[in-house]
């Protein structure tokens, strides 16, 4: 099913911005093609998997990086309970089958919308997963609101402090990727492009802020790479030398597969 979205609500120089207002969803809509998936059937199907699934990934040293459920809704919308649309649902999953290879894919935009107050929460959340290295990937997004009650927005203007959330990945031993993740719809030539390019330059604007603010003698985050060396995005960019990407995009990081939400009932 698509991600549960009510109308676009008008944002910062005249965007549309994708929001979820729980008080507009109809919330007696019928379930999706799912059927019916309780909360205990959700869990015996995420069980199965991961027996199936985490030691194969283990063995071939593949992390699996699940991406929460976005967003969260209340237990039987639709039909569904959405076990993976709470923080407490997120940490269970991760002790199950636990292994170094079965973590997440941490949209910290997703997480967000679970919370009462982002602005606050979101850095207690980020150091628990952060400290049990279940982190395995970051979708460096930001939203305006809280939980049933939120519109997305670009990284330099939601509630959050991305620059503290940037600054607490590297002082957790993150060292992977931040990835920019759904963007404003903007007008002009290439839209998407660009705002996704506006996205990727404000994640790199707040990695020299968190540096700078830490240590004024360093302005980059060592040890984390934010995605904007194209070859990273897995584009066949000739003209960017090897010498000039991030050290964790030179040579080959090791595979990842990101489990999106299909893979969820829902």
């Amino acid at each position: 099913m698509t991600l549960p979205r009510t109308a676009r609500e008008p944002g910062r120089g005249g965007s549309r911005n994708a929001a979820f207002r729980w008080s507009h969803a109809d919330q007696a809509a019928p379930p999706t093609t799912a059927g019916i998936v309780s909360e205990d059937e959700n869990w015996q199907r995420i069980d199965h998997f991961l027996r199936q699934v985490v030691p194969v990934a283990t063995a071939a040293k593949v992390r699996l990086a699940c991406h929460p459920h976005d967003p969260y809704t209340p237990p039987g919308y639709r039909g569904v309970t959405r076990v993976l649309g709470t923080v407490e649902g997120l940490q269970r999953f991760v002790l199950m089958h636990e292994s170094p290879y079965h973590g997440l894919n941490f949209c910290q935009g997703t997480v967000a919308e679970m919370l009462d107050d982002p602005a606050r929460e979101i850095f207690a959340v980020v150091r628990w997963f952060g400290e049990r290295a279940k982190i395995f990937n970051v979708h460096f997004r930001n939203i305006k609101g809280r939980k049933l009650d939120f519109m997305e927005a670009f990284p330099d203007e939601g509630d959050m402090d991305m620059a503290r959330a940037l600054a607490l990945y590297r002082d957790v031993g993150y060292r992977y990727m931040l990835m920019p993740d759904h963007v404003p719809r903007i007008d002009g030539r290439d839209p998407s492009g660009v705002a996704f390019a506006f996205a990727t330059a404000t994640s790199r604007r707040c990695s020299t802020r968190s540096c700078h603010d830490r240590d004024r003698s360093r302005h980059r985050v060592t040890a984390l790479t934010v995605i904007a060396d194209l070859r990273c995005l897995g584009r066949a960019v000739r003209d960017v030398p090897e010498a000039d990407l991030s050290p964790s995009c030179r040579g080959d990081p090791g595979p990842i597969v990101t489990i999106s939400q299909a893979s969820q009932s829902s």
